[in-house]
């Protein structure tokens, strides 16, 4: 830990740093960050992540790129709008004063900051999965097909439906028909790219096409499986080493807040009980988690793309 990041992160004085510097042992170093932990600013910390990031698109504007790298990067793209609006939302929420009592705007619905990340928690396990994990070109090759296919047979289904409604009220379904063909052609080329690639060959017990309709990522490994988008919570760990550390059960805790059930219901008006709407607790760890969140896509992107560390050098002179 710098004294930089000390003094512009967590508050510390340029007298309280002297204080540190003396200190005579780690322990005792470490006593003293542990007692100021709660001077920790996650508004400035947020702030220089964002700034990070729009900086970091704008390195890649414009570059050449093959269509899987276009995608990686529009993931980050994609991250970097969920961070911004969970910036705008904390700011009028208050929710940076994570140490203090927090008084909510009750015009800022907090089931909408932990849906944000959700978002950027599930953001991070597709990019794990289909960008980062595949250790060679076949296997991202494969992971991103099938990325895409899961797509176009949730089209297939959603269209096959509109086309049966829409020849009951008698309505005209030719353009439609038009784009199911086109989204089976897509599929079958797209599957006939995975099933005739090296890896697929030597995994013949892998069906990657019933796989594939079921389910929406694949691992690839000596055993290829299926797992669904909000499956990705049971595989995290296999992702980030720090999931059962730090992220344990944290999906099926967003999750509450994505949609209005029972318990969502309930977990927001408990939010506002109280005098002046104070609230701690599972906020608090909203703000907490999404910087980390973000910080933890940043890092396995730099992996995927080194090219951004320069970026961060700069961005840290």
């Amino acid at each position: 830990m710098t004294y930089r990041f000390m003094k512009k992160y967590m508050g510390f004085t340029d007298e309280m740093l002297m204080h540190y510097e003396a200190m005579p042992s780690e322990e005792d170093r470490a006593a003293f960050r542990k007692s100021h932990r709660h001077t920790l600013n996650y508004e400035v910390i947020i702030e220089t992540i964002v700034g990070f990031l729009i900086k970091a698109l704008h390195t890649q504007k414009g570059k050449p790129t093959d269509e899987i790298k276009r995608h990686a990067q529009l993931e980050l793209q994609m991250l970097t709008t969920k961070l911004l609006a969970s910036h705008v939302l904390f700011q009028k929420w208050g929710g940076y004063n994570i140490e203090k009592d927090i008084k909510l705007n009750p015009i800022v619905d907090p089931i909408v900051l932990g849906g944000l990340a959700r978002s950027i928690y599930e953001t991070l396990g597709v990019f794990q999965l289909v960008y980062l994990l595949p250790e060679n070109e076949e296997k991202q090759l494969i992971a991103f097909k099938l990325w895409q296919r899961h797509s176009f047979l949730d089209n297939i289904k959603d269209i096959e439906d509109t086309i049966m409604l829409n020849k009951n009220i008698r309505h005209d379904t030719s353009k439609l028909q038009e784009q199911l063909q086109f989204d089976k052609e897509q599929c079958a080329q797209l599957l006939s790219d995975v099933v005739n690639t090296a890896y697929a060959v030597s995994h013949k017990d892998c069906d990657f096409d019933s796989g594939n309709v079921k389910k929406s990522l694949v691992i690839l490994d000596d055993d290829p499986r299926f797992i669904s988008l909000s499956g990705i919570d049971g595989k995290m760990d296999y992702c980030i080493p720090l999931k059962n550390v730090v992220f344990k059960n944290l999906y099926s805790i967003l999750s509450h807040y994505a949609h209005p059930s029972y318990q969502a219901e309930e977990q927001f008006g408990n939010e506002f009980k109280g005098a002046d709407n104070n609230s701690e607790g599972s906020y608090n760890m909203i703000v907490s988690v999404t910087a980390i969140l973000v910080v933890c896509f940043i890092s396995s992107y730099i992996v995927y793309d080194n090219s951004l560390q320069e970026v961060l050098n700069d961005d840290e002179k």
